[in-house]
């Protein structure tokens, strides 16, 4: 699964987690044997806001670029 998340680094994606009820989607920004680090943003009327989520690779069930 590393070298598979590693083909999706600073793309934008949907990944779905034994973690997560719902998909997940944003940009991978980082990638590492242990975990993938998705960044999220929330763009609203009040502020832009980024989130990062370590989603451990184990976790995973797929990976899809959008």
């Amino acid at each position: 699964m590393y070298k598979y998340a590693l083909d999706f680094l600073n793309e934008y994606v949907e990944i779905y987690s034994y973690l997560s009820k719902e998909k997940l989607y944003g940009e991978i920004i980082r990638v590492t044997p242990i975990e993938v680090v998705l960044n999220r943003k929330h763009i609203d009327k009040a502020s832009n806001k980024n989130y990062n989520l370590y989603i451990p690779l184990t976790s995973i069930i797929y990976i899809k670029k959008l």
